[in-house]
């Protein structure tokens, strides 16, 4: 009888391989599907989130500048029912006509800018681009609003204030995302838009929650802005304290010949995900730039002046 080896018992056993083989495969396959899928979620997370934000972003200019618009109405009327009185009237209503409409214009090409690219309601189309025939709706009376009160017609700044106002709400209407849970509105209206002179109060209710918050804000800094720069100024620094850091943090504003600056530290929280690309938007949407360090520190810069390329 012929004595077996260990080595040919061995080779004598069948390879596993084409038995496993498949299944490692399989694995594999599964492993990188699901993680293709978690990405997939992901984007799509992020893009919902960012078409949130751009949604808010849209609310919050239509109401400033319907309460700009409003203004102007006003002051024209009075300045043409009282010009013969108070002839300081009717150079006070062109003044803010021709601030209003050149502001307000500046900040529309820059929010529909920054408009994210498959639009607020995710249908891909972009109704609010510049062009498109809700921004001309706009743009068309609020730049005849400008030039009639650089000619001190008030009877026609006063009609295309409305017609600009009422535009303005169709606009609204094109980019806002739907409202999940439609109601009648508030019958106090809607609460005061912030400003930048609003951010002491902000750092003082969060020292009142228990963190620490400095305030290096020079009061020359916080005056002549365009009510839009002071509502964006304030919501980056709502967003980068309120990111879920606790540390001690430091909030610095500063005002140049033509842009404004906010600086924050202490909140690493703020410099990646959905806050950072909360603060990329509400930048870009002002015609600015964010920079964000890992480390803690939030930089924007929002430019004041007449429309010029995002500040970099």
């Amino acid at each position: 009888m012929t004595e077996t080896t260990p080595a040919a018992a061995l080779s004598a056993v069948p390879s596993p391989v084409p038995y496993v083989l498949p299944w490692v495969f399989l694995c594999a396959a599964a492993v990188l599907g699901a993680g293709a899928a978690l990405r997939r979620v992901r984007r799509a997370s992020r893009r919902r989130v960012a078409r949130d934000a751009y949604g808010r972003l849209v609310r919050e200019w239509c109401d400033l500048c319907a309460h700009q618009l409003a203004a102007v109405v006003v002051s024209a009327d009075a300045a043409r029912r009282l010009g013969g009185r108070r002839p300081e009237l009717r150079e006070e209503t062109r003044t803010l006509a021709v601030r209003t409409g050149r502001e307000m214009l500046t900040a529309l090409r820059r929010l529909v800018a920054a408009l994210p690219p498959d639009g607020p309601s995710g249908t891909g189309d972009r109704p609010g681009r510049p062009g498109g025939a809700a921004y001309e709706a706009v743009r068309c009376p609020t730049d005849r609003m400008v030039s009639l009160a650089e000619e001190e017609r008030l009877d026609g700044v006063a009609a295309e204030a409305r017609s600009a106002l009422a535009a303005l709400r169709e606009l609204a209407a094109a980019l806002r995302p739907p409202d999940p849970w439609p109601g009648p509105e508030p019958a106090a209206g809607p609460a005061p838009l912030p400003t930048a002179e609003d951010i002491g109060g902000l750092c003082g209710a969060r020292r009142a929650d228990g963190r620490r918050v400095a305030l290096h804000a020079p009061p020359a800094a916080l005056t002549g802005l365009p009510a839009i720069v002071g509502l964006s100024a304030f919501r980056v620094v709502e967003a980068a304290l309120g990111a879920g850091d606790s540390g001690a943090a430091r909030v610095v504003l500063g005002h140049g010949r033509e842009e404004f600056t906010v600086t924050v530290t202490g909140v690493p929280s703020a410099a990646a995900g959905p806050v950072a690309d909360l603060l990329r938007l509400r930048s870009e949407a002002a015609g600015g730039h964010a920079e964000l360090d890992p480390a803690g520190v939030v930089r924007v810069r929002l430019p004041t002046g007449p429309d010029r390329p995002a500040v970099r």
